[in-house]
């Protein structure tokens, strides 16, 4: 069941287009990259995954510049051990 917050949020984002959708992604990144740093931080091989991570949310807040491989790297993170 969609809660009242999760269904203004969803028509929100529909009326809103792809620059809100993208700072909407961008905050919610934001929140969630710390916590995958703090637990594979030190885990040998990661380093790159959590450079990605890193760069991936820094690059969505800039909305004024085309993420033409948004779905490269959508693939990448959906490679991760943790997806």
């Amino acid at each position: 069941m969609q809660t009242l917050e999760e269904r203004a949020v969803a028509e929100a984002l529909r009326d809103s287009g792809g620059e809100a959708i993208r700072l909407y992604v961008a905050a919610c990144s934001e929140r969630m990259v710390p916590l995958f740093i703090g637990l594979r931080a030190g885990v040998p091989g990661r380093e790159a995954d959590l450079d990605f991570c890193v760069w991936s949310v820094r690059d969505l807040w800039h909305t004024g510049q085309p993420l033409a491989d948004a779905a490269e790297r959508v693939g990448v993170l959906g490679r991760f051990p943790e997806h």
